[in-house]
C-alpha cells in the first residue's frame, strides 16, 4: 500500500498540464458529461457529477497545484469549464431542447471559478491565511454537496452513494490540508462546523414538494366522493379525492421524481391501478 501510494505522488509530482493534454481532457471531459446526462437516471451519481461543479472544483484543485502562475491557471480553468460544457452542448442539443440553457448556467459558473482559480493559485504561492481560508471555504462547499447527495441517499437508497462519499472524501481532505496552526484551525473548524450546522437544518426540514391535479379520463374513472386512493410508497408522493359528489378530482402531492403505484377503489369495490411518473421537466405523466 505504502509503495503504491509513493508511486502515485510521484506520478502526480511528474505530470505536466500542457495545452495539448488539455485540449484531449477537455473534448473527453465534455463527452463524457454529455453522455450521463443523456443516459443516467436523474437521481443516480453520474448526472449528479455531470450537473454539479463538484467534479470539476477538484480538477481546478489539480491546476492550481500543476500551474506556475495565477493567470495561467485562470486560464487553463477556463478553457477546460468552457470547452468541456460546449462540446457537452454540442452533442446535448439534438436531444434536449434546454442544452443551451443549461450551457448558459455553466458560463457563469465557469466565470466564478476562473476567479477561484486565480486566487486559489495566489494563496498556494503566498501560503498564508487566504489558502487557509479558501480550502475551509471549499471543504464547506463540499461539505454542502455531501449533504445534498445524502438526503437523497437517506430516501432512495442507495441512489447518491457514490457522489455522497466523493464529496465527503474531498471534504475531509481539504479541511485537513487547511489546518496547520491553531489559528488555521479555528478557521477551518467554524467555516466547516457553520455550513454543515445550518446546511443540515435547512435540507432536512425542508422535503421537496409538488402538488396538483392529476386529470383522469371521466369515462373510464368516474370519480366521486365515495371512492377510495392509495399509493404504493407513501415517500415517493400521496394522493387524495376532493371534491363534491361526481365533480370530484385527485390530488397528489409529489416528494420525489419516480414511479408510484396508485390503486383507486370504487364505490363497488372494483380496483384500478395507474402508474404515476414526475419530472421536473416533463410534468406529470400517467400510464
Amino acid at each position: 500500500m505504502e509503495r503504491m501510494k509513493n508511486e502515485l505522488l510521484s506520478r502526480f509530482e511528474r505530470l505536466e498540464i500542457s495545452i495539448k493534454l488539455l485540449s484531449v481532457f477537455t473534448a473527453a471531459a465534455g463527452v463524457l458529461t454529455a453522455l450521463m446526462a443523456l443516459l443516467a437516471p436523474d437521481k443516480s451519481s453520474l448526472y449528479s457529477i455531470s450537473a454539479s461543479p463538484a467534479l470539476w472544483i477538484a480538477f481546478v484543485l489539480v491546476i492550481a497545484l500543476k500551474t506556475k502562475k495565477p493567470v495561467d491557471c485562470a486560464f487553463m480553468t477556463g478553457v477546460m469549464l468552457l470547452g468541456s460544457q460546449f462540446a457537452a452542448a454540442l452533442i446535448k442539443t439534438p436531444f434536449d431542447r434546454e442544452a443551451l440553457t443549461v450551457f448558459f448556467k455553466w458560463v457563469l459558473i465557469s466565470a466564478l471559478c476562473v476567479t477561484y482559480a486565480y486566487f486559489l493559485k495566489r494563496a498556494f504561492i503566498e501560503n498564508g491565511r487566504l489558502k487557509d481560508a479558501l480550502l475551509s471555504a471549499t471543504s464547506a462547499f463540499y461539505v454542502i454537496c455531501a449533504l445534498s447527495s445524502l438526503k437523497v441517499l437517506v430516501y432512495n437508497f442507495p441512489w447518491r452513494l457514490l457522489s455522497f462519499l466523493f464529496c465527503i472524501a474531498m471534504a475531509l481532505a481539504l479541511f485537513y490540508f487547511a489546518m496547520h496552526d491553531r489559528s488555521s484551525m479555528i478557521i477551518a473548524v467554524c467555516v466547516c462546523g457553520g455550513v454543515f450546522f445550518i446546511g443540515s437544518i435547512v435540507l432536512f426540514s425542508h422535503r421537496y414538494r409538488y402538488s396538483c391535479v392529476v386529470m383522469l379520463d371521466e369515462a373510464r374513472y368516474p370519480l366521486t366522493t365515495e371512492w377510495s386512493v392509495e399509493v404504493s410508497d407513501p415517500k415517493i408522493s400521496k394522493a387524495d379525492i376532493e371534491g363534491s359528489g361526481n365533480g370530484a378530482v385527485l390530488n397528489m402531492t409529489i416528494y420525489e421524481e419516480d414511479d408510484n403505484t396508485i390503486t383507486l377503489t370504487d364505490e363497488n369495490g372494483n380496483e384500478y391501478s395507474l402508474t404515476v411518473s414526475y419530472n421536473e421537466k416533463k410534468g406529470v405523466n400517467i400510464r
